[in-house]
């Protein structure tokens, strides 16, 4: 430890003067014990939650991966944004969305819909950018695709590369339409990013919201059967007889985990709060596992 003082000793003088940091330096190593009895004893104690939390959020992942799977939840969600951005712009700019919408998808994936919206929402960009380069290449068969991902650009602009080119002979005409064609082209390209942009920061905030809510869920349950196990209620009426004589625990009821609960609502407000934060927590919990681990190798 205090190799990494002395390491430092240099910067901290440029900041808080010679003498302060001498005073700093020797402070520490003169309670470098107890310093580092404190921190083994802070890494002790948050171990247990820290690497329970990191189950419950890994089981939380695993939940959503499955639910992501089972009811393509990608696939619906970036139609669904998707789709509703081209219409909306449609409806402000005049232009057939529908028939831009089959375009797109004849161009990116042949018409195959489910397989472009499929794909994680940087290859969907790709292929839709794809598909935008071929409209872009034939603006006059493709106006509705140019027109609604370029509605940025200046009418003429999408005017004239829609319009008929220019002769060969006509080099005026030429730098035209290439200008034109370059301005509508970047146009449509920060329009892509924006669409990918957006759709990317929903899906990964909508995937963060839902493990907090699962993760606190799968704490609360934990904690309401842990709850019931040691409260008086289960106790009492928790059992039932076999036919061998003996007592078996039966599964909590309805019923029962409704007598807890009343018979401590404060206590159980409490969990209800602990559940809440350890599942804001659970996501992130891996990490702080890693680095709890890289402190407790240290130690050894």
């Amino acid at each position: 430890m205090a190799d990494k003082i002395v390491i430092s000793v240099n910067e901290a003088k440029k900041l808080i003067g010679e003498e302060a940091t001498e005073k700093l330096v020797d402070f520490i190593e003169s309670h470098a014990d107890i310093l580092q009895f404190a921190v083994d004893r802070f890494t002790e104690l948050l171990w247990p939650a820290v690497t329970a939390l990191a189950a419950v959020g890994i089981l939380s992942m695993a939940l959503l991966e499955i639910w992501k799977t089972l009811w393509h939840a990608r696939r619906k969600f970036q139609q669904k944004n998707f789709e509703t951005w081209i219409r909306d712009v449609a409806r402000r700019t005049g232009r057939d969305g529908e028939r831009a919408l089959t375009n797109l998808i004849d161009l990116a994936t042949a018409g195959n819909a489910d397989a472009l919206y499929d794909l994680p929402v940087e290859r969907f960009s790709g292929q839709i950018n794809a598909a935008v380069q071929i409209a872009l290449a034939y603006p006059d068969k493709y106006s509705d695709v140019v027109g609604i991902l370029a509605h940025k650009a200046e009418q003429s602009d999408i005017d004239i590369i829609v319009g008929p080119r220019p002769e060969a002979n006509d080099k005026e005409g030429k730098q035209t339409y290439a200008d034109a064609r370059n301005r509508v082209g970047n146009l449509t390209q920060r329009s892509l990013d924006a669409i990918q942009i957006d759709i990317g920061e929903r899906w990964a905030r909508g995937l963060h919201i839902r493990s907090v809510i699962v993760s606190s869920v799968l704490i609360l349950i934990a904690a309401i059967l842990s709850y019931q196990d040691a409260s008086p209620v289960s106790a009492s009426g928790g059992s039932e007889t076999s036919a061998s004589g003996g007592s078996e625990t039966s599964a909590p009821g309805g019923s029962e985990i409704l007598d807890v609960i009343m018979s401590d609502p404060g206590g159980f407000v409490i969990w209800v709060v602990i559940a809440i934060v350890g599942g804001m927590v659970a996501p992130v919990a891996r990490d702080l596992v890693s680095a709890l681990k890289t402190v407790r190798d240290r130690q050894r």
